[in-house]
């Protein structure tokens, strides 16, 4: 039983900030430390991710969900930024809204 629960938490990816600058990536096979650029090909919206060898691959949104979503909100608010938008949040009434079946699923 102890080795199947030390499997399980293994096997769950997660982000680890280490300081203010360093980023450390678990469960994972091929980290992405950034996103650094976005094109659209085709109407695919397609994010440059940066590797911790330094190399860069264009990867589609659905490719990077859920797990670098994120990064990809990140590079999404400082576009925006350098834009003179504003960020991009959910509503209030959304996140009410998505906290309450939040917590219906946990009940059940």
């Amino acid at each position: 039983m102890v080795e199947r629960q030390l499997i399980k938490a293994q096997d769950r990816n997660a982000r680890v900030a280490i300081g203010s600058d360093e980023t450390a990536f678990t469960g994972v096979s091929s980290p992405i430390l950034d996103i650094v650029a976005k094109r659209v090909e085709n109407r695919l919206i397609e994010y440059l991710a940066l590797t911790p060898t330094s190399e860069t691959f264009w990867l589609s949104r659905s490719m990077l969900s859920p797990e670098y979503d994120a990064l990809i909100m990140a590079f999404e608010n400082a576009e925006r930024k350098i834009k003179s938008l504003p960020e991009l949040r959910r509503s209030d009434r959304l996140e009410d809204a998505n906290a309450i079946v939040d917590e219906d699923v946990l009940l059940f």
